[in-house]
């Protein structure tokens, strides 16, 4: 019995050997395939990761773009009408300044100078424009040049100075103190320093 008894246990130990190498096998090929699944989870959870800070950092620069770009425009638009603001305070500065001249001693010699002007430019029998308030004195210039001339009221003419129209309408000359001050303006805008790059 003793011998059986020493079959049964060694039996037993060749099994409990055998059950703890396939134990260890197993546990082996566990823990191998445990820290398998876990690189893939690892790899596939840092892929999504950098795929998300991907995109959030896209979306946060185009969203970055897009409020520094709202801000140049906004800030661009508040220069230009700065600069309107100024510009058109020296012109309207000039312009009352150019009306008080029209009102003094000195302007009947410039319509007559600006008459001569225009008469040396133009060929031909010609229309004098000039404002309502000018007629007497443009018709007693026009008589003294003895210029083939119709002197005319100009509505558009609103602060002084005269333009002629040849007889059949192809040439218009204007040497009003309008169009000289618009020309002034761009000089304004090009020597001041206020143009703005754009």
């Amino acid at each position: 019995m003793i011998n059986q008894y020493d079959k049964i246990e060694r039996f037993a130990e060749v099994i409990n050997k055998n059950a703890m190498a396939q134990c260890k096998k197993i546990e082996k090929q566990t823990a191998k395939l445990r820290k398998k699944q876990l690189a893939e989870i690892e790899a596939e959870i840092t892929g999504e990761t950098e795929k998300k800070l991907s995109y959030e950092t896209q979306r946060l620069r185009n969203q970055t773009n897009r409020e520094i770009s709202a801000l140049k425009r906004e800030s661009t638009a508040k220069l230009h009408r700065y600069r309107d603001e100024i510009t058109d305070s020296v012109m309207k500065k000039a312009e009352e300044r150019l009306i008080a001249f029209t009102g003094s001693p000195d302007y009947e010699t410039y319509l007559t100078e600006c008459i001569k002007q225009l008469l040396s430019a133009v060929d031909g029998k010609l229309t004098v424009l000039v404002r309502e308030c000018d007629m007497a004195a443009a018709e007693k210039i026009v008589s003294s040049l003895s210029a083939d001339c119709v002197v005319k009221p100009y509505d558009k003419i609103r602060i002084g100075g005269a333009c002629v129209l040849n007889s059949d309408e192809t040439v218009f000359a204007d040497n009003t103190l309008e169009e000289s001050l618009d020309k002034q303006r761009e000089v304004f805008m090009a020597k001041s320093g206020l143009s703005l790059n754009e």
